[in-house]
């Protein structure tokens, strides 16, 4: 099963979803959903260990 998010209210299976609703669907589904516009695929999630704030910058600006 493939999970997308809607970019568009939708009908799916007698239930209607609207837009940023998630919808767990298989392959040849997603394939149609994605291709009429009405979904994209869920993003990934990041990795736990991913820095979630910039690191502090340590470059140092020559003196004039």
């Amino acid at each position: 099963m493939t999970r997308l998010i809607l970019n568009r209210p939708h009908t799916h299976a007698g239930r209607t979803y609207a837009p940023g609703d998630a919808l767990e669907v298989d392959l040849p589904t997603a394939d149609w959903l994605i291709g009429q516009g009405i979904a994209h695929p869920e993003p990934e999630p990041l990795p736990a260990d991913f820095p979630t704030e910039p690191k502090p910058s340590t470059r140092k600006d020559p003196k004039p």
